[in-house]
């Protein structure tokens, strides 16, 4: 037993900020975050799992308020930066659930998620919008149904339908990566893809005048298209060729450069440091992701969930930028989630050891609660924040870190269930 802990659970029965459910309908007890916040331009919101009820609830919730009360204006998530933006582009055109199936990755395909894209339509309907954008570079699994090639073609036809039906052709074409048998047939591959994509490329930035006054909608942004491209051709050099090589047992030469999770993370740093650097300057941005890819310094995690303690997103994002950044890690005491094939059942811990945060935070006597670390100061009652605590990965790992070397708040939650997947 921690020496301190009757002393941490003091402070945490008074300090807490006691919320209602997830799905309560006003507001008032989300308050505290303007002051929480004040300074920061970009809130990241995590998950120590994918496929949670409440946890998609609860942050869906948050995202509301801080659009409507505090001004946050731009919601980035944790999937193709091509797919996202291409949806926000064609959503007036979509259903909530067209949109959120063909903008985010499947482990968000769900009923609680879906009314997030109902509330990103009605707003843009309203001319409030909250904007929809993603940061990661992965390739969707079924290119055919892909909102970026099909409208993309549309455009570029206007001007060159050859270059348009490049376009469809090399997204069609990409997603066969994944069932390459060696790395030689990959490397065929590679090729021609790269042909037709710096083709493309150089199309777009030889004509981005004419383009944007053909566009079909005022929505399309030319540099978000120039910057799909880049972001596809990057990844074809980079990540997929590690993530062949581990997928076919060629064991990685350079740590860290041939680690798929680490080419991974970042180029999602240095796709987020663009979006909010360059296309959204001046506008408050909202991040969702994993725990994993949004705390603050994976590095420093004494136990983590991957192999090795890769650097992550905001490892790798710029200083300047991790300033503006408030940082929320979301965790659960009991309960269960889905698994990342949206299939298999996963439980929390039964118990719990008293220096991990889900038990520390249970002292709050609440269903959900939150507490702000930013500020505060290394006392017997705050020491928890200060020295090693376990955090549950994915609701049964234990990964151990200083609480405030990664997270300015954590969002605790008594009870999690499976999320409803829309088939």
């Amino acid at each position: 037993m921690p020496a301190d802990q009757q002393k941490w659970q003091n402070w945490v029965r008074e300090h807490a900020v006691k919320l209602q459910e997830p799905t309560a309908s006003s507001n008032e007890d989300l308050s505290f975050l303007k002051q929480a916040l004040q300074g920061k331009r970009i809130v990241s919101l995590g998950e120590s799992t994918h496929g949670s009820t409440e946890m998609n609830q609860s942050k869906v919730r948050i995202i509301k308020y801080l659009h409507e009360e505090m001004g946050y204006d731009v919601i980035a998530f944790e999937s193709g930066f091509a797919e996202a933006n291409a949806v926000y582009q064609n959503i007036d055109d979509l259903t909530a659930e067209q949109a959120m199936k063909k903008a985010i990755a499947g482990v968000w395909h769900t009923e609680d998620v879906e009314e997030l894209f109902q509330y990103i339509k009605e707003q843009k309907e309203k001319r409030t919008p909250l904007i929809l954008t993603g940061f990661d570079i992965q390739i969707p699994w079924d290119a055919a149904t892909a909102t970026f090639a099909t409208s993309t073609n549309k455009w570029i036809g206007k001007l060159n339908p050859e270059i348009g039906k490049l376009l469809v052709e090399a997204e069609g074409e990409v997603v066969k990566y994944r069932s390459v048998s060696s790395y030689k047939e990959f490397e065929a591959m590679q090729v021609s893809l790269l042909d037709k994509y710096e083709k493309i490329k150089e199309f777009i930035q030889q004509h981005k005048n004419e383009l944007q006054q053909v566009a079909p909608k005022t929505s399309y942004d030319v540099n978000l298209l120039e910057k799909s491209i880049k972001i596809r051709i990057d990844t074809l050099k980079t990540y997929i060729p590690s993530e062949v090589k581990d997928r076919i047992n060629i064991p990685p030469e350079k740590y860290p450069d041939d680690f798929p999770f680490y080419t991974r993370e970042q180029r999602m740093s240095q796709n987020l440091a663009w979006l909010s650097e360059m296309q959204f300057k001046n506008k408050k941005m909202i991040v969702w992701g994993h725990n994993y890819h949004i705390r603050r310094q994976n590095s420093k995690m004494i136990q983590a969930a991957s192999p090795r303690p890769f650097p992550n997103i905001m490892d790798m994002i710029p200083q300047y930028l991790k300033k503006q950044i408030y940082t929320v890690g979301l965790f659960a005491y009991s309960g269960s989630s889905l698994g990342s094939d949206n299939r298999q059942i996963i439980n929390v811990k039964e118990t719990h050891q008293a220096n991990s945060i889900e038990e520390i935070l249970k002292a709050a006597q609440h269903p959900q609660v939150f507490v702000n670390l930013k500020g505060e100061e290394n006392r017997p009652e705050t020491s928890w924040m200060y020295r090693p605590i376990i955090g549950q990965y994915w609701g049964s790992y234990d990964e151990t870190m200083i609480p405030n070397q990664q997270y300015d708040g954590i969002l605790w939650l008594d009870h999690i269930s499976p999320s409803r997947i829309i088939k």
